[in-house]
């Protein structure tokens, strides 16, 4: 079928997420690597969406259609949330509109699914007007305005409950002062660079239009970013947590997603008190009697080999914002039976006070409890690249980490794009796309120390930490890595690497390490744009001589946005 050869807008097909692109022009729906695993619905990325729906019994189907038809025909509903049975499971999708035809019709349409594995009851369609529990909004990050659906409105306080589009100061102004700061911080280091994720939750109180409080969980998802990896599509989520007319000093967030398969903290530093949840409680195999509600009881069930550094690097946190904001560690923890689980430990500040300490910090528990001999196999998928044998994202960020609260100085950062992979994997196969991944990390890893961090960031991303470095040091070693690209492109076998690459040095502690990869990415973006045509065309040239076949890069696939940057 042609129209099955279609490439998705936004996703990426390769991505482990529970997401789905339905292309409704063409009546198509792209799907992740994750939906398709999840869902067992074959290898193919892309199915027809008649095939899709064969899944979903007969007397649901209807319900369903009735609910997307406004949805698909006119501006007034961007978001819609939908439950259905889906083969043996339930299917909790949220669908966003990201692309309109003209005329209003939804032209892209964007899935985040979750799943019940098993089904006790038959979803329905109707709601109790009386009992209001979330809605959805989008932002716009040109014209800065938000748009919300017509529960956001309500949920608002608004008298008029349809959809309404209000600007981005409105909003900040019905945040509590206390949580505006925090919430600002968390965005703006989403919307800015994709190194600290697509998605961000948090509890906020906000002033309805009546003048009362109440607390509301907000999820905030990127959908999409330029090339800059700056958030251009931008959608999310408001769910009423609990109301009340007067200001409330403890956010617990607990009480919100309580549900969750993890087990969830959330640390009053002030008042010296945790809550644990249910499920926290429950992995371990304590009751709440057993395991109160205070720091104490997480610190001393802590093995005696680990505590010195699980403790320490929280409390460093805790101290100043120049320790970070977010830490990740594994660890032993003791069971009510006496056994110890392996736990691995996320968590962030929320909130900080005028000083700077943390006032309150969230996170969650996983249990990686693995026989022994698995142990050493875990701790290396996590902190390796499967494809290159370099460090991962993960273990270069906790090493961020952990060269901030060291203070360790001069810090140096660089960053590289290879350039012209989508077109060589589209053109010459995944394999040879690989073997270029390959090549480059290897040859990234002969030019510095055992000792620096050399990881595979994303697909044709990387970046080195070089500790104790300085800036003409660091410049030297990005020389080096130019003058061995330039090397390999000469071989007559080797396909040729097309690296857009910068550097960037933290000198002292004024400068966060945040910063300085900011500042790398930046300048390498700005390099990538000024060379990207000339880059294009010379693997264009390659690929030609390689396959006789004709290449086309007039697409936006390969192009991007030239005219805007």
């Amino acid at each position: 079928m042609k129209t099955l050869a279609a490439k998705p807008r936004v996703i990426q097909l390769s991505a482990p997420d529970l997401t789905y692109e339905w292309d409704v022009r063409n009546n198509i729906i792209f799907l992740t690597k994750g939906i398709r695993e999840k869902l067992h619905l074959g290898p193919a990325p892309v199915i027809s969406r008649e095939e899709f729906t064969k899944h979903i019994p007969i007397e649901n189907s209807e319900a369903r259609e009735n609910v997307l038809r406004e949805m698909l025909t006119g501006n007034s509903i961007a978001i819609q949330e939908l439950v259905y049975p889906f083969d043996s499971v339930i299917l909790h999708s949220y669908l966003f509109v990201v692309h309109r035809e003209a005329n209003g019709a939804a032209r892209t349409i964007i899935g985040n699914v979750s799943i019940q594995e098993e089904v006790s009851y038959t979803p329905s369609y109707s709601c109790d007007d009386k009992v209001l529990l979330h809605g959805f909004l989008r932002y716009d990050v040109k014209n800065r305005t938000i748009t919300l659906d017509s529960n956001c409105a309500a949920l608002l306080g608004y008298e008029e409950t349809t959809p309404k589009n209000i600007s981005l100061l409105e909003f900040r102004a019905m945040v509590n002062p206390e949580d505006l700061n925090g919430l600002v911080l968390r965005a703006q280091l989403i919307f800015e660079h994709n190194q600290w994720g697509n998605d961000f939750e948090d509890i906020l109180r906000l002033r309805r239009q009546d003048g009362t409080e109440a607390r509301f969980l907000l999820h905030i998802s990127i959908l999409a970013r330029n090339e800059r990896r700056q958030a251009t599509e931008v959608v999310g989520s408001l769910r009423i947590v609990d109301e009340f007319t007067h200001p409330v000093r403890n956010t617990n967030l607990i009480q919100a997603i309580s549900a969750s398969g993890d087990g969830l903290w959330d640390w009053d530093v002030v008042h010296n008190t945790v809550s644990y949840s249910p499920r926290y409680l429950s992995m371990l195999g304590y009751t709440p009697e057993e395991f109160p509600a205070v720091p104490e009881s997480w610190m001393n069930s802590i093995h005696p080999d680990d505590v010195e550094r699980t403790v320490s690097m929280q409390l460093l946190v805790i101290d100043s914002p120049q320790n970070g904001d977010s830490f990740e560690c594994s660890y032993r923890m003791r069971r009510a039976d006496g056994t110890y689980a392996w736990i691995l430990g996320r968590g962030y500040v929320s909130h900080r006070d005028a000083n700077g300490k943390a006032t309150r910090l969230v996170g969650l528990h996983t249990d990686i409890t693995t026989p022994q001999g698995n142990r050493a196999r875990l701790e290396d998928a996590v902190n390796t690249d499967s494809l290159t044998g370099a460090h991962s994202r993960w273990y270069f960020n906790s090493e961020v980490q952990r060269v901030e609260q060291a203070h360790i100085r001069p810090a140096s950062i660089l960053v590289f794009d290879l350039d012209g992979l989508k077109l060589v994997n589209d053109y010459l196969g995944h394999d040879c796309g690989d073997r270029m991944i390959r090549e480059f990390a290897a040859l990234l890893r002969q030019n510095v120390r055992s000792s620096d961090c050399v990881a595979r960031m994303g697909g044709d991303e990387f970046a080195i930490l070089l500790h104790r470095c300085p800036k003409g040091k660091a410049r030297e070693i990005m020389e080096n890595i130019a003058k061995d690209v330039a090397r390999h492109n000469l071989h007559p076998d080797a396909i040729p690497l097309h690296v857009s690459m910068a550097a960037s040095t933290a000198s002292c502690m004024d400068t966060t390490l945040l910063d300085t990869i900011v500042d790398a990415d930046k300048e390498m973006l700005r390099y990538k744009h000024l060379r990207r045509k000339t880059t294009l065309k010379s693997i264009k040239d390659y690929i030609e001589r390689y396959t006789c076949q004709l290449v086309t890069l007039d697409i936006e696939r390969y192009q991007g946005n030239l005219a805007d940057k």
